[in-house]
Parts: structure tokens; sequence; C-alpha cells
């Protein structure tokens, strides 16, 4: 039986944001910025960051309607938080 060949796959797109913000307020520095010595391979930066012994966050950028989507829902949760917590 003859093997199948694969279809050669594109490279991941990649960040070039040196720095995140988590919204628990963790500073996250992009590891094709903190390890670009290494490899600009996503699997390689993974392997290399998983081995450092901190913490890492995965993550994909939100779609345009995603982002529409979450800045509504954040808009309303903290309009919640200061009709909650606020006192005047």
């Amino acid at each position: 039986m003859p093997r199948r060949r694969r279809t050669p796959r594109p490279p991941p797109l990649l960040l070039d944001a040196p720095l995140a913000v988590a919204t628990d307020g963790t500073l996250i520095a992009n590891v094709t910025h903190a390890m670009a010595e290494i490899s600009d391979d996503p699997q390689d930066l993974l392997a290399e960051a998983l081995a450092s012994g901190r913490q890492v966050f995965l993550g994909v950028a939100l779609t345009e309607s995603e982002i529409d989507d979450a800045k509504k829902r954040l808009d309303d949760a903290a309009a919640e938080v200061v009709a909650m917590v606020v006192e005047l």
C-alpha cells in the first residue's frame, strides 16, 4: 500500500508582542522573544518553556467578533462590580 504524502502545514502565526498581562495581573513574556535564540518552531519553544520550571500560559488571539463579545461582557461585569462594591 503506498504511503500517503502529508500536505505541508503552513507555519503557525506567532504573535510578536513581547509581553502580555493576564487578568490576574501576571506579566507574561512571549517565548518567541525570551527564547528566540533557541528556535522559531512553536513546539521547540513550548518544550523549552515547560522545561524552564516556570508557569506557562497557552493561548490564542481572539477574533474581532470574539473581542467585541468579550468587551461587552467585561463592560457588563465591571458595571456590576461597581454597583456592588463602590459606596458613594
